[in-house]
C-alpha cells in the first residue's frame, strides 16, 4: 500500500486532506476498516481510536444497528432530492429531542449550520453584527474563522486565520471570552442594537461554562433583542439526550447539529424557533426577509437512515451514564498519571470528551488555552500515534464502544509519552 500513501502527495495539498488532523510522512497511514473502539489500516495495524471520526462516531465503528440501517436505505435509494420516511424519522427525532426545537432545516456539513443560522439571524433581526466567543470553531466559513486562534486580540478588530476572507465579513463579528460575561455585557451595551446574534459552543471545545454563564447569554440576548445560537456538534446527543440545552438549563432560539446526528455520513441541521426558521419556506421566497436554504445532499437518505439508527440507540436507558463514566475514568486516569509523574498540566473536559493542557493555570477559556505550551500538546499527539493511539489537535472522543482495557491501554500509552517527554526534557 505505500504507493497508494505515497501518492497522496501527488494528488492533494501536502498529501492531506484538509483537515485539522495532519502527521509526518512516517505516521501516515491508509485506514482500512473499523470496529468499536478500534481502527485498522491497510498493513492490518490496530489504533485505539479516541477520534471516533472527529466525533460522529458515538457507538463507535460499525454499530450493528447503524450498519443495518444504511444497508437497508441504500437497497432503496442512495439520494433522491426527495422526502424519504428515514429524512422524516431523523426530523422528528432532532426536533422532539432539542428543547428549542420547533422546526429545522437539513444541511451537509456543521460548518453549513452555522453559517445558515447566522444568515438565518441577520434577516430576523435585520441586523449585521455577530458575537462569538473567541478561540470557538464553527466551521471555516469566513465568520467563524475570527478569532478561531486567537492570542491577544482587540474585540473590535478581531484576527482572521485564514487568507481570502474580505475584511467587509471579518469586521461584523466581535470578540468575547468564554466564561466572562462582563466581557460580553460591555460589548453588549455598546454595539447591541446592531448585533443579530449571540453564537458559542456550550462547551468551548472541552471547557465547559461557569455557572450562570449561559444563561447570563441567554437574558443578554433577551435583553437586546438579539438571538442566542449554540453550536451542539460537540453537546448535541453527546452530554444528554436533549444536549447542552438539557445538560446545562438554557434554550437558545436556534441549536446547530451535526456530527451524531448522521451516524457516521455527512448531514446537519439548524433546528429552533418556527418563527425564524419559517424565513426559508419557499413560498415565501417573494419576501425581502427570505433565507434561502438549498443543497444537493441536503437530508441525505443515507445520511438520515444512519442518524436515526444512532438516535434511536442513544435513546435507550443507561447510554449517556455510560458515557459520562467512560469520560471520567479516562479524565481521573490521566489526572493520577499526571500526579504520578509529577508535571504541570490540566486534564479538562464534560461528559466523553477530554483534553491535556500543558499549564499549571486553570483553563476557563480560550486564553489560558493559548497561553498553555501548545508545542507539548502536539507532541503528545505525535507520541501517542506512534503508540497507535489516535487523539485529535483538540480533544479525545469517546463512545459507548469504549470499555475499561481501552481506558486502560489509553492511560498507559499516556503514561509512557509523557515519561518520556519528561526524559527527553521537555517537561
Amino acid at each position: 500500500m505505500s504507493a497508494l500513501l505515497d501518492s497522496l502527495d501527488d494528488s492533494l495539498p501536502g498529501g492531506e486532506l484538509g483537515t485539522l488532523l495532519s502527521y509526518p510522512p512516517e505516521l501516515r497511514f491508509l485506514a482500512a476498516r473499523g470496529m468499536g473502539s478500534k481502527l485498522y489500516d491497510e498493513d492490518g495495524n490496530e489504533y485505539l481510536d479516541l477520534l471516533m471520526g472527529s466525533g460522529p462516531l458515538i457507538l463507535g465503528h460499525c454499530h450493528p444497528a447503524v450498519m443495518a440501517a444504511a444497508k437497508a436505505q441504500l437497497e432503496q435509494c442512495s439520494t433522491c432530492y426527495q422526502p424519504t420516511a428515514s429524512i422524516a424519522e431523523l426530523a422528528s427525532l432532532i426536533v422532539s429531542a432539542s428543547p428549542c426545537g420547533e422546526k429545522l432545516r437539513f444541511v451537509t456539513t456543521g460548518a453549513e449550520a452555522t453559517y445558515y443560522a447566522l444568515r438565518l439571524a441577520r434577516a430576523f433581526t435585520d441586523r449585521e453584527k455577530i458575537v462569538k466567543c473567541a478561540g470557538a470553531y464553527h466551521g471555516c466559513h469566513d465568520y467563524s474563522l475570527v478569532g478561531f486562534m486567537a492570542g491577544d486580540y482587540d474585540p473590535l478588530a478581531a484576527p482572521v486565520n485564514s487568507a481570502g476572507i474580505p475584511e467587509g465579513s471579518s469586521r461584523t463579528v466581535m470578540l468575547s471570552d468564554f466564561n466572562d460575561l462582563d466581557m460580553a455585557a460591555d460589548l453588549m451595551q455598546q454595539h447591541g442594537d446592531s448585533v443579530a446574534a449571540i453564537i458559542l459552543e456550550p462547551i468551548l471545545g472541552v471547557v465547559p461554562p461557569r455557572d450562570g454563564f449561559l444563561q447570563g447569554l441567554r437574558a443578554l440576548a433577551d435583553k437586546y433583542g438579539c438571538l442566542l445560537i449554540f453550536d451542539e456538534m460537540i453537546t448535541g446527543f453527546r452530554l444528554a439526550w436533549g444536549g447542552a440545552q438539557e445538560a446545562f438549563g438554557v434554550i437558545p432560539d436556534l441549536a446547530c447539529y451535526g456530527k451524531i446526528i448522521g451516524g457516521g455520513y455527512p448531514t446537519a441541521a439548524v433546528c429552533g424557533r418556527e418563527d425564524v426558521l419559517n424565513l426559508s419556506v419557499f413560498a415565501n421566497r417573494a419576501n425581502p426577509d427570505y433565507v434561502l436554504f438549498s443543497g444537493t445532499f441536503y437530508a441525505n437518505p443515507m445520511a438520515a437512515a444512519a442518524g436515526a439508527a444512532t438516535l434511536r440507540e442513544l435513546a435507550k436507558p443507561g447510554m449517556f451514564d455510560r458515557l459520562n463514566q467512560v469520560g471520567e475514568a479516562i479524565r481521573s486516569g490521566l489526572r493520577d498519571v499526571i500526579d504520578e509523574i509529577g508535571i504541570s498540566a490540566q486534564v479538562v473536559g464534560t461528559g466523553p470528551v477530554y483534553n491535556v493542557f500543558f499549564t499549571d493555570q486553570p483553563i476557563v477559556n480560550h486564553r489560558q488555552i493559548m497561553s498553555s505550551r501548545m508545542d507539548l500538546s502536539r507532541d503528545l499527539l505525535l507520541r501517542l500515534a506512534r503508540e497507535r493511539v489516535l487523539i485529535s489537535s483538540s480533544k479525545g472522543w469517546l463512545s459507548t464502544a469504549h470499555d475499561e482495557a481501552d481506558i486502560q491501554q489509553a492511560t498507559d500509552a499516556y503514561r509512557k509519552c509523557l515519561s518520556d517527554m519528561v526524559e527527553a526534557g521537555l517537561l
